[in-house]
């Protein structure tokens, strides 16, 4: 039994470095979605930076056009990043959730064991005092 717990306690402690690894791997992804969201905040706010100063300016005027053509496709671009970005961290949290779920079960399984190994224990030494107790009477009897 003991050699039992002992495996539960390593395969715990292994599922328990695992999970750590997917959080912090979910952190990563979270911390990539956050940035293409930045990264298209930044774009849309020098668009309209660009496209004040092509209002005041008739050379930067010429060249808006261009510009803001760029900036639409890069913003197309940065959305489809960051659906995808999003899909990874969807299915790196399932996958979390499952590790989750089976550190949990190690743990009950874990705990299950050796609440059954003191319980055998507790029993043992029990059935030791009863013994001595029945001993100790007969000696007791025998006496009287």
């Amino acid at each position: 039994m003991r050699r039992t717990i002992k495996t539960l306690a390593s395969l715990k402690r292994l599922s328990r470095l695992e999970l750590n690894e997917k959080r912090r791997h979910v952190a990563a992804l979270r911390d990539n979605v956050e940035g293409i969201r930045d990264h298209a905040k930044i774009l849309e706010s020098s668009l309209l930076d660009e496209q004040e100063a092509a209002t005041q300016n008739r050379e930067a005027a010429l060249f808006y056009g261009n510009y803001a053509q760029s900036v639409v496709t890069k913003r197309n671009e940065l959305a489809q990043q960051a659906i995808k970005a999003e899909r990874r961290l969807e299915k790196e949290i399932d996958t979390m959730k499952d590790c989750f779920r089976e550190t949990k079960r190690n743990e009950i399984v874990e705990d299950r064991r050796r609440a059954a190994e003191q319980a055998e224990k507790d029993k043992q030494d029990q059935d030791q005092l009863d013994e001595l107790g029945i001993e100790s009477h007969r000696r007791n009897k025998d006496i009287f």
